[in-house]
């Protein structure tokens, strides 16, 4: 006797792409992290430390590329009387190619769109492997 095909209510259809929504969003901001701790802190420190600023952190872009009145990805840097100097990241990185991708990488409201996408197809690829289907 063959096995029956898994059926799924509209409820746990929508369940499962909140979940994905979720997921799609952690790891949009799991990318931001890594993107500054490992491309963006690194050049903003060497720049801050060769004019002798201290390093402070990095602000995320404001609005994806193209947006008018967005403010790109930007280092915090510290002076000597702990003044905030802000230095754009293009300014700091060494090629532009590290700029658009700690930009996109660091700008979730491009990321979880296309993580969701992604991870939707890939759901939907895995009901098919398995046979799952909607309940009619």
């Amino acid at each position: 006797m063959a096995p029956q095909p898994t059926t799924l209510s509209r409820f746990e259809r929508a369940r499962n792409l909140g979940l994905v929504g979720l997921l799609a969003l952690g790891f949009s901001l799991t990318l931001a992290i890594f993107a500054e701790g490992n491309f963006g802190r690194p050049h903003c420190a060497a720049y801050a430390t060769a004019r002798q600023l201290t390093y402070a952190g990095m602000q995320y872009p404001s609005a994806p590329i193209g947006v008018p009145g967005r403010r790109p990805a930007t280092c915090l840097l510290l002076d000597a009387e702990r003044a905030v100097v802000t230095v754009p990241f293009a300014d700091v990185a060494p090629h532009r190619l590290a700029t658009v991708l700690v930009d996109i990488a660091t700008t979730p409201l491009i990321t979880t769109p296309l993580l969701f996408a992604v991870l939707v197809v890939g759901l939907f690829i895995s009901y098919d492997i398995m046979g799952v289907r909607a309940r009619s």
